[in-house]
């Protein structure tokens, strides 16, 4: 028994032994874990960035944004009050000045294709004016197209600096069937008579002025001519 015994304990000290190396190669494995999770965190590896994409993001708040020199669409211009709202949009998007130059860029330029489509109708719309009053007039097109230069020639005269036809031209309305016809109806009326319009004035006046001395019979007109 005293052998048995004996080999009891040192079986006993061979388990004790053998269960110490286990817990201390327990601990040496967490340790290199917990160094690894540290160094990823560190190291900003693609794996680390990658699981929680923070290795090199800043906290909101803490970018100081600059837009100067983004490359903007012609005719488009980001000023400081824009750029304040832009900013009050982004913030707590975690985003870089980088990135938010490239959102500025993306939007102006989106917003510049905007525009662009909404021209583009726009000229399409008084195209078809165009289209649809050529085919309302017919073979009156080349005439009502006199008429009209006459209207426009001599309203022009009447009131020097009116530019008729740019109106015309910039709004469209020089394509509409209903501003042609009224402005052929008044070229012939004008064209007819150059002194038509000053005929009509006058007879305008002469009807105003004979209507007021019969409402004042005793007031004196032709002190006010």
């Amino acid at each position: 028994m005293g052998e048995n015994g004996e080999n009891a304990v040192v079986n006993g000290e061979g388990a004790q032994q053998q269960a110490e190396p286990s817990a201390a190669a327990q601990q040496q494995q967490a340790e290199p874990t917990t160094n690894a999770t540290n160094n990823t965190g560190a190291s900003g590896t693609i794996a680390g960035n990658g699981s929680n994409g923070q290795g090199t993001q800043q906290q909101p708040g803490t970018v100081n944004y600059d837009f100067a020199g983004v490359e903007m669409p012609e005719g488009y211009e980001l000023s400081a009050d824009e750029q304040g709202r832009f900013v009050d949009v982004i913030k707590g998007m975690n985003l870089s000045n980088d990135q938010a130059r490239a959102l500025v860029k993306y939007g102006t330029e989106y917003a510049s294709r905007v525009v662009q489509g909404v021209e583009q109708l726009r000229a399409q719309e008084i195209a078809k004016w165009g289209d649809d009053a050529k085919t309302a007039l017919g073979a009156d097109l080349g005439k009502v197209q006199g008429l009209c230069d006459t209207a426009c020639r001599k309203l022009e005269a009447m009131y020097p600096g009116l530019n008729v036809r740019e109106a015309l031209e910039v709004t469209g309305a020089g394509n509409q069937i209903a501003i042609v016809r009224a402005f052929a109806k008044l070229g012939e009326l004008l064209g007819e008579d150059p002194g038509l319009a000053a005929q009509n004035g006058a007879q305008g006046l002469n009807a105003a002025q004979g209507v007021a001395a019969n409402m004042y019979p005793k007031t004196d007109w032709s002190r006010y001519k």
